[in-house]
């Protein structure tokens, strides 16, 4: 059981988060009210049970259920010489109201006020609660033998819905995280959430043109942003969307060319993780990231026959595929993470740590002084060279893309021993913490190997997340400067890009549904720990495509369609039961 469990009610107008740590001595409730820009308003309330006084503890939590994923929760506890107890609490986010039934059956309400310096006004109320839900969005339904493993999958969509602000505006983080919008987060996130609903998706991207340039620097958010867009288009089939923002898919998809330096795209912040002082280099992932938006753009202007000059598009894309693949990011037969301009490996990063240490111990030892001193960190293996093969560019089971994918797999446990994968290299990382695991860097892994077929370590990273789940996601990483008793060492507790990796994990490279331009294909690549796997109501298009899958691997045997055998993996335009059938 993780040391903190948090469920996310409400939606963008009223958010609530009713959190559990070993280090509370009641459970807490966090209300979140959105202003403009980035701030939001925060009341916090101890949650106590009038007739029973209880702890916070996670521990005593024997399961939830909910009758609306996202506006109710019943949550059954265990308490020692207490015996079983349920709590149910609702939400009326127009009315900023929480309603509360305790152990006793005694129903209360909470109304979060912008207008009270706290959170602390309990009315009791009569019968059921008075809230007016509305109309229940059927979200995809995973089911599997692991029931463990659906669960969590089938937990998050309400999460999204929970965050994302009527504008569009979608925070990095759900509770205690930062209130940032990023076009990284923003993008791998919903294209997660694309999977499971993809009705708000389309009001984050239009955020994001509008009000979230691409950081400076920050090339491969560019190529993101235009396979986002892509991505939604393909789920939802939406040309009026794609043609509305044609012009600003146009930019994105030259910009990053204009810092093309011999061939390659040079830029002073790395990949993914935008440390601004690497100096001017080559960045693998930012290249491959733009090769492939240049791909996604191209099928968008096909499809809706916009006017560009194609051909140096193609040209340049062409140079920059040839760079990346011939022989300057190949090194010992894998693919390294960054060039410096003379086309020489750089190995190493300056780093200077600011450490929140010398309070909490990690394996009894505390921050040392030379931890604090400027040094030098291995800028290999990084997760982030995953990216090649990832987004289809070269094939997963080529050479060099096996060789790179071992030499990430260094990195999991690589300076601890409770799991996970660090995003890079563990003596460079540069945050106030001691480093550790990622969730989003391992469940993007996770998304990587399943391609390989490296199921074992696909089923090493889902364990590890499943232990780590903390009810509504997970945090954005683990320190190792805390006790693996402390609640704290879960950095950001509730972040968003990690279920946006684990939706496209199970969805897409798992059971490998990929909505094209042409319709959805099914190319799963099934680890066993996926026995049973069915997906109902999986709406693509305004079709809805109910699937079963029996076998593992990656070679399909057959696929049937309301009874036929279809001769390829791209299914009808038409609602239909789905079989597929593996040769394992």
């Amino acid at each position: 059981m993780p040391l903190s469990r948090h469920f996310v009610l409400g939606n963008g107008k009223f958010r609530c988060v009713i959190s559990f740590r070993k280090d509370y001595r009641s459970p807490h409730i966090t209300t979140y009210l959105p202003n403009s820009g980035n701030t939001e308003d925060t009341r916090n309330l101890a949650l106590k049970d009038l007739d029973l006084p209880i702890a916070g503890d996670p521990d005593f939590i024997k399961s939830t259920e909910s009758v609306f994923p996202g506006r109710h929760i019943k949550i059954n506890l265990e308490l020692p010489g207490k015996g079983s107890l349920s709590w149910e609490l609702w939400v009326n986010e127009g009315d900023q109201l929480l309603f509360f039934k305790n152990s006793a059956g005694k129903n209360y309400s909470l109304r979060c006020d912008r207008d009270k310096s706290t959170f602390r006004q309990a009315l009791p109320f009569f019968g059921n609660p008075p809230a007016k839900f509305p109309q229940k969005y059927e979200c995809p339904k995973v089911i599997m033998q692991d029931t463990e493993l659906a669960a969590i999958t089938n937990t998050l969509p309400a999460v999204f819905t929970a965050v994302i602000r009527e504008d569009g505006r979608f925070p990095a983080g759900t509770h205690n995280a930062y209130g940032g919008a990023w076009i990284r987060d923003g993008v791998m996130s919903a294209a997660g959430w694309a999977y499971a609903d993809y009705a708000s998706t389309e009001k984050l991207l239009e955020y994001l043109f509008a009000n979230v340039p691409p950081k400076e620097g920050q090339l491969e958010e560019y190529g993101m942003m235009i396979w986002g867009v892509y991505q939604y288009w393909c789920h939802s089939g939406n040309d009026a969307f794609v043609a509305k923002f044609a012009d600003r898919l146009r930019e994105f998809v030259w910009k990053p060319f204009t810092s093309l330096s011999n061939g390659s795209l040079l830029s002073n912040v790395e990949g993914y993780w935008e440390r601004t002082y690497l100096g001017p280099g080559y960045s693998f992932s930012q290249n491959c990231w733009a090769v492939y938006g240049v791909d996604c753009y191209l099928r968008m202007a096909e499809h809706f026959r916009w006017h560009d000059d194609f051909e140096v598009l193609r040209e340049k894309k062409g140079m920059l595929y040839g760079c990346l693949f011939d022989f300057r990011f190949k090194r010992d037969g894998h693919f390294i993470k960054r060039l410096f301009q003379d086309f020489s490996v750089q190995d190493q990063v300056p780093v200077e740590r600011n450490l929140s240490m010398g309070i909490h111990p990690y394996g009894n030892e505390y921050a040392k002084p030379e931890d604090f001193l400027k040094g030098h960190g291995l800028l290999n293996p990084d997760t982030q060279t995953c990216a090649c093969w990832l987004w289809g560019l070269v094939p997963p089971d080529m050479k060099e893309a096996a060789a790179t994918g071992n030499e990430i797999w260094k990195l999991w446990n690589q300076a601890w021993d409770f799991g996970g994968l660090e995003r890079y290299n563990v003596t460079s990382d540069c945050d106030r913490e001691v480093a550790g695991p990622w969730f989003l860097a391992s469940f993007m892994m996770a998304r990587a190997y399943m391609m390989q077929n490296e199921y074992l370590r696909v089923s090493q990273i889902i364990e590890w997340g499943k232990k780590e789940f903390n009810g509504s996601g997970w945090s954005e990483r683990i320190s190792r400067s805390h006790s693996p008793a402390d609640p704290n060492r879960y950095v950001h507790e509730v972040l968003n890009w990690p279920a946006g990796e684990w939706l496209m994990m199970v969805y897409r490279e798992g059971a490998g549904i990929l909505p094209t331009e042409d319709g959805l294909r099914i190319a799963p690549h099934l680890p066993r720990k996926f026995a049973g796997l069915k997906i109902q109501n999986y709406k693509c298009r305004g079709f809805i495509y109910n699937i079963n899958y029996a076998g593992a691997g990656s070679e399909v045997r057959r696929i049937t369609f309301n009874g036929r055998q279809l001769s390829s993996n791209l299914l009808p335009t038409e609602n239909g039961d789905v079989e597929v059938v593996m040769k394992n």
